[in-house]
């Protein structure tokens, strides 16, 4: 039986693209229902990554190979080309990283894959210590999210938006349990103005565009305090579910109320 290793990396050698957390784990769990579907076994390591550093470290017989493979990780997007690239390589350690769409969300979950994705996102020592200090400031026992992705070009490039649109946005499905998330830092900072609600005031990071640790520590704090929430409400302006908020609902069996190309003037 082959074995192939899901290597997370920030760059790939065939890849012009970027990949977020959301596209990580979807990846990861398509790539285990195919594990399961054409009979492979499947690692995934994330030792290459910068969230390394913040979650529990997984070691198997082949991590020294993994090193090996530092700034060359192939790159296959697809179900076929996933397929065929596994078929076609002759090597019983296949170490690439499979890139899945949002077809992954049509496989219901077990609990052999819930478990295996939770797997991924256990912190290590250090970064629970500190993720359990951040959920103790929320001031709900039972608290619920709303989740705001305003897209790529505030996060990474720093070009402000007016939120006097989405204020009142925010205001139609505002709840008194509400926790603010966002990628955009100024339109927590904004909403937190004229709102009383909690929230963090820390900037997010792509995962796959930004190396700065401080904010990628906090996208992972922001993450796993999705998986604890009693439900997420989460809008976008892209015309597909933000992948950070429909992953962690699917994990972790939390309702989803989405709303995507929401206007931003």
């Amino acid at each position: 039986m082959k074995t192939v290793i899901q290597v997370f990396a920030t760059k790939y050698d065939s890849e012009n693209g970027y990949h977020g957390i959301g596209d990580l784990l979807r990846s990861s769990l398509g790539m285990y229902n195919l594990s399961k579907q054409y009979n492979f076994n499947l690692i995934v390591d994330y030792s290459l990554h910068p969230i390394a550093n913040f979650l529990r470290t997984i070691t198997h017989k082949d991590t020294e190979l993994v090193k090996t493979h530092k700034d060359k990780v192939i790159f296959r997007g697809g179900r076929i080309k996933i397929l065929n690239y596994i078929k076609k390589t002759r090597a019983d350690i296949i170490i690439f990283f499979g890139w899945l769409g949002t077809e992954v969300y049509d496989t219901k979950m077990t609990t052999e894959s819930t478990n295996f994705m939770k797997e991924i996102l256990v912190p290590n020592e250090i970064f629970s210590k500190k993720l359990e200090r951040k959920i103790l400031k929320i001031p709900y026992k039972d608290y619920t999210i709303i989740h705001y992705r305003l897209g790529d070009d505030e996060m990474n490039n720093n070009n402000e938006m007016k939120y006097e649109h989405l204020l009142r946005h925010f205001m139609k499905n505002y709840e008194q349990t509400d926790i603010l998330l966002s990628d955009c830092l100024n339109y927590k900072i904004y909403i937190s103005k004229n709102v009383k609600i909690f929230t963090y005031k820390n900037k997010i990071a792509h995962l796959g565009r930004n190396d700065n640790m401080n904010e990628i520590e906090h996208s992972l704090i922001e993450l796993l305090i999705l998986s604890r929430a009693k439900y997420i409400k989460s809008y976008t302006v892209y015309p597909w579910i933000s992948g950070f908020t429909h992953m962690i609902s699917y994990i972790y069996n939390i309702p989803l109320k989405s709303e995507i190309n929401i206007k931003i003037p």
